[in-house]
């Protein structure tokens, strides 16, 4: 089985935004974790300006049969869900909770 994940974006500081799409494709397995992706941001540690990345969308798959799975996310995505079903008849779209920008997920589950 394997899942499409489209990535897309909004933001509501730039005018007439057009956001670049990116489509990954994966072959889903149980108990399996995967990184969507992942961002470059500045923290200050100590007093200190930090580099690191960090994970903006991973999941793990919890539960699978033949026409869909169960993913538990490792972030808090809009009305702080978690967990998620994917099935073959019905896309599901995951949002970061933000007000001005946020990542968009379409996560299509295929044979």
């Amino acid at each position: 089985m394997k899942l499409i994940i489209r990535l897309s974006s909004w933001s509501g500081w730039v005018r007439n935004y057009k956001p670049k799409e990116i489509e990954k494709e994966y072959d889903i397995q149980l108990n399996e974790k995967y990184i969507v992706k992942t961002s470059n941001v500045t923290l200050l540690e100590d007093g200190k300006k930090v580099e690191k990345e960090v994970e903006i969308f991973s999941f793990d798959v919890v539960e699978m049969d033949e026409v869909s799975i169960k993913i538990h996310t490792y972030q808090k995505f809009m009305n702080n869900l978690q967990d998620f079903i994917i099935t073959m008849d019905k896309p599901v779209r995951i949002c970061t909770p933000t007000k001005d920008y946020m990542d968009i997920f379409d996560l299509i589950l295929i044979k």
